[in-house]
């Protein structure tokens, strides 16, 4: 997927060539393109959001009819979810959480789901977050 999103950052692929791809193609085609677009330029966060929830919404939604089966949804999901919570999208990262579908069969993607749980907690404090970090817990 990396690949065809490096040919079609060339202009080799188009995206009209992606819509006849699997959906998780798809999904994974607009992740990877998304992360190279942050890398590389300054994406407004109005645009972050926008394209965020429409990926999620796309996983939610193939989920839903059957067309990811649960471990891949979960994987991208938990991708996404990332990025959501990379870029302060509080919103969206719970929404990609709710989607999750337990139990997890893998004990790091449980880890890495709980700690991104502890994150999302942290930064819905707002301003308050400062008051935890590290520096400051071990003052007091």
């Amino acid at each position: 997927s990396e690949i065809i999103c490096k040919l079609s950052n060339y202009g080799l692929v188009s995206n009209s060539d992606m819509t006849n791809l699997p959906l998780n193609l798809q999904i994974i085609y607009e992740t990877n393109t998304l992360k190279s677009k942050l890398r590389s330029t300054d994406m407004d966060s109005a645009k972050i959001s926008k394209t965020v929830g429409n990926i999620t919404k796309k996983i939610l939604d193939g989920k839903g009819k059957g067309d990811l089966d649960p471990d891949t949804s979960n994987d991208l999901l938990l991708e996404v979810l990332l990025i959501a919570l990379q870029y302060r999208l509080p919103d969206l990262a719970q929404k990609c959480l709710d989607g999750l579908q337990k139990p997890f069969t893998d004990v790091n993607f449980d880890f890495r789901v709980k700690f991104a749980e502890a994150d999302l907690c942290v930064k819905n404090l707002g301003d308050d977050e400062q008051s935890y970090k590290k520096s400051i817990l071990t003052v007091r």
